[in-house]
């Protein structure tokens, strides 16, 4: 938050978004964000806004199913050659087999889990 007043008070003393921009060492853009963001809210514009990120591409039940494999059954038994422990590769395999997506997509959803 101090870096968004800091930029406001910058703007309001005459300093260009470029020095600004070298002063906060934020890009042009940033400091145009704060800017337009306190002319439309005024300080409350300026509070840190949480960002959710990207939607799981796994859903709900399909993590829950996954779990229940993982837990229940050996890799052997889905159809690995592995007999009885699973790894972190396995369980990236199974995930590509049986959702079409890759660990680096799952991921987040993954450590939610």
């Amino acid at each position: 938050m101090y870096e968004r007043l800091q930029t406001v008070s910058l703007r309001l003393k005459g300093k260009s978004v470029r020095e600004i921009a070298t002063i906060i060492c934020r890009s042009k853009r940033t400091i145009r964000l704060y800017i337009r963001d306190y002319e439309k809210e005024g300080l409350s514009g300026l509070a840190m806004r949480f960002s959710p990120g990207r939607s799981p591409r796994l859903t709900k039940e399909q993590l829950d199913a996954l779990k229940q494999v993982i837990v229940n059954q050996v890799p052997a038994e889905v159809g690995f050659t592995a007999k009885f422990n699973w790894t972190l590769q396995l369980i990236a395999d199974y995930i590509k087999r049986t959702y079409g997506c890759t660990v680096e997509e799952t991921f987040p959803t993954l450590k939610r889990g």
